[in-house]
């Protein structure tokens, strides 16, 4: 099989300069997570995207509604049982101990940001489709309640770029991201390409992954993911859509390109919570 390419047009963390790379910032801070999600860094290619849907954004991600929209997402669906991997299983693939630790890291971060991301790509293509305010009282900042704390979570090593991930490596990530939709057109999820740095663990994962496509629990999953993101619609657009300068709405190529990939985004981001989440319950728990 062929590699997976990077297609779909993205602004690395690297390369982001002036309002877009404070943007980014902010979005690791708020949402506490450690990196930009491919969402961002493609919707940061659309001219003035971004920018323009910012001052919505992020005071409602600052104040922690859109991650506890997040986690109430997050909570909906119930995965099937998954076959974890043995110790030695994972000796054999020359894995460590370390390396168990900072893959459950990545997993651990993952499974924070996509219901985010989720939740935000469905807002912003209603925003982009013109969806009108609902008919909810918008509450100021100071009525809101008392946010938990979350956690911040441990740095990860940096995302592979197509560029650096050896032949044999992307022909694998190719095959985990075209599980369940077509052989041709499908993005490949950050999730598996920060997972590009063990290739042996990637090789792990097909026999596991197989039959619970299959069988047809990740569609179901994501499902009730998307399902249970569209409920959050109204309460959040309430908010966001105040503080937005509607007037300036970004129309014809620079919001329609954008919303066509957010449909995309849509079948990708609840299938990789319901990936991330078996994954995690895949992993070694024996002492290694």
């Amino acid at each position: 099989m062929a590699g997976f390419e990077a297609t779909l047009p993205e602004l690395s963390e690297a390369e982001a300069r002036g309002d877009i790379a404070v943007i980014y910032g902010e979005i690791k801070t708020f949402a506490r997570v450690p990196f930009v999600a491919l969402l961002y860094r493609h919707l940061a290619t659309r001219d003035g995207v971004l920018p323009w849907l910012w001052p919505g954004l992020r005071p409602v991600l600052a104040s922690g509604t859109i991650s506890d929209a997040a986690e109430r997402v997050a909570e909906t669906a119930v995965l099937p049982a998954f076959k974890a991997i043995s110790g030695a299983e994972w000796r054999s693939a020359g894995l460590t101990a370390a390396d168990r630790s900072t893959i459950e890291s990545v997993l651990a971060a993952y499974d924070r940001a996509n219901p985010i991301n989720l939740v935000i790509a469905r807002l912003v293509r209603a925003i982009l489709l013109g969806t009108p305010q609902p008919d909810q009282p918008h509450m100021r900042d100071s009525e809101r309640p008392m946010r938990k704390v979350r956690p911040t979570l441990a740095p990860l090593p940096q995302i592979l770029p197509a560029s650096a991930i050896p032949p044999e490596t992307s022909a694998a990530l190719a095959a985990l991201a075209h599980y369940g939709r077509p052989a041709s057109g499908a993005l490949t999820p950050s999730l598996y390409r920060h997972l590009a740095h063990w290739p042996t663990y990637l090789a792990l994962l097909p026999p596991r992954l197989e039959p619970v496509y299959r069988l047809g629990a990740v569609e179901k999953a994501v499902a009730r993911y998307r399902e249970a993101a569209e409920a959050e619609l109204p309460g959040l657009l309430a908010h966001v859509l105040p503080r937005l300068d509607l007037a300036r709405r970004p129309s014809g190529a620079a919001a329609g390109s954008p919303v066509e990939t957010l449909d995309a985004f849509a079948g990708l981001i609840p299938e990789m919570i319901a990936v991330g989440r078996l994954l995690h319950a895949g992993l070694p728990t024996e002492r290694l």
